[in-house]
């Protein structure tokens, strides 16, 4: 049985089911370290990365929907 304060982070999170929510902060976790690696190397190339771009990436690695 899950307590109220899972039930209000699951809720925050858009997730009725604690497995699924977990999932997808692990699908999170991994979108972001790729979009930080893919920065990382765009700088070290000398190619300045425009914020916007930063997060164009991370909505997209994170399925961002408006």
């Amino acid at each position: 049985m899950k307590n109220k304060k899972t039930k209000r982070l699951l809720a925050h999170l858009g997730q009725k089911k604690l497995r699924k929510a977990l999932r997808r902060a692990v699908m999170m976790r991994c979108a972001l370290r790729a979009i930080c690696n893919w920065s990382i190397q765009d700088a070290d190339d000398g190619v300045p990365v425009a914020p916007e771009r930063i997060v164009w990436a991370c909505g997209k690695g994170l399925g961002v929907v408006k």
